[in-house]
C-alpha cells in the first residue's frame, strides 16, 4: 500500500477486494451511477477506499472501503428519519453495530467532531441514539448484511432525490 492516497480506477478497486464481494460491489456501484452519482477510488495506506457523491449536490452518499482486510460500507444517512421504520427492522447485529458506533461530540461539546458533522438523532426501539454521521451507519459486508445495506442505500438515495 502507498504511503499516501493514490487515485485508482474502478477496475483496480474491484481487483483489490475479494472476488466473493464483486457482485455486491458492482450492484451498489451500478445503482449509484444509474442514480446520478459519481465516484472516486483511492488506494490508501489503510486500504482501498471509494466515495460516491450525488453529482447535483456533491454530497457523499456512501463509502465502500477495506479496513484490516474487511470490506465495509458507510452510508451517510442524512434522511434517516424518512426510513426510521426500516432501521428499526434491521437485524439485531446491525442495530448493535449502530448502537456501538461513536456518539456525536456535537451533542457532548460545543466543538463537535468536525465542521461537517451535525450528528444524527433517532430511535431504535425505545433507545435514543445521538450518533456521529461518520460512523453511525458503517457496516461490515456479510452475506446477511448485504441486502440491508443495499436497501439502506436505496432508501437514502430515494430520499435525496425528492
Amino acid at each position: 500500500m502507498p504511503a499516501t492516497a493514490t487515485r485508482i480506477e474502478f477496475d483496480q478497486f474491484l481487483a483489490g477486494i475479494d472476488a466473493a464481494w464483486h457482485p455486491f460491489v458492482l450492484s451498489l456501484h451500478d445503482y449509484a451511477y444509474e442514480n446520478s452519482c459519481k465516484a472516486d477510488f483511492d488506494d490508501k495506506k489503510s486500504g482501498l477506499f471509494s466515495s460516491y457523491k450525488l453529482i447535483k449536490t456533491k454530497r457523499v452518499l456512501m463509502n465502500i472501503f477495506t479496513k484490516k482486510g474487511v470490506l465495509k460500507v458507510r452510508i451517510y444517512g442524512e434522511n434517516h428519519g424518512s426510513y426510521n421504520d426500516y432501521i428499526n427492522s434491521l437485524p439485531k447485529e446491525m442495530q448493535d453495530d449502530i448502537a456501538a458506533s461513536g456518539d456525536c461530540r456535537a451533542f457532548i461539546t460545543e466543538k463537535g467532531c468536525g465542521p461537517k458533522c451535525t450528528g444524527y438523532v433517532f430511535m431504535i426501539g425505545e433507545a435514543e441514539h445521538k450518533k456521529c454521521r461518520y460512523s453511525c451507519f458503517e457496516f461490515d459486508v456479510t452475506e446477511s448484511s448485504m441486502p440491508h445495506i443495499q436497501k439502506l442505500v436505496e432508501l437514502e438515495l430515494t430520499a435525496r432525490m425528492v
